[in-house]
């Protein structure tokens, strides 16, 4: 047998309501920020580099297979 519990049901919506936002939750928020700029930095990076890098002629010079398009006779 289980003892019955006699305190008061908590009102979940009012308790997340009346709470204040604390460095916790600054914290939290800053650091989401911080990586979703550093992920958008490192898109607009490779975007504005890859033109650059694929019109240098590196792969043209090295003759790389990883550079190169692959023919349908090659496979």
């Amino acid at each position: 047998m289980s003892p019955v519990d006699s305190s008061p049901p908590i009102d979940l919506e009012d308790l997340i309501d009346n709470r204040t936002v604390g460095r916790f939750h600054a914290l939290v928020l800053a650091l989401t920020g911080s990586v979703m700029f550093l992920d958008g930095l490192d898109t607009q990076a490779v975007s504005y580099i890859a033109p650059v890098r694929h019109g240098s002629g590196v792969c043209r010079s090295l003759r790389s297979a990883r550079c190169s398009p692959r023919r349908s006779s090659d496979r």
